[in-house]
């Protein structure tokens, strides 16, 4: 069965899909410029998120994007450790 969506209903999705990428985009921002004032918290809640993120690559099968994830939690986890050996030496 083949459904035909109008013009109208197609572009208001896109305009739904924008709106909810750009806001996202705007969280991890934020997280990040948290996590660049040395807020653990915003480090931990930036990696469950990003990790929840990447499992949904594994739910398609899209390998190459896992694996992009996986390295870039490593890398928020190296931040992350480079800030509790930071912590440790200040006080």
């Amino acid at each position: 069965m083949v459904t035909i969506v109008s013009q109208d209903i197609a572009l208001l999705v896109r305009i739904v899909g924008l709106v909810v990428n750009v806001g996202i985009a705007v969280l991890f921002v934020v997280f990040g410029a948290l996590a660049n004032q040395r807020r653990k918290w915003a480090f931990v809640v930036g990696m469950i998120l990003y990790a929840l993120d990447g499992l949904l690559f594994i739910w398609v099968q899209d390998w190459w994007s896992f694996g992009f994830h996986l390295l870039a939690l490593y890398g928020l986890y190296t931040g992350f450790s480079a800030l509790k050996q930071l912590a440790k030496t200040a006080s």
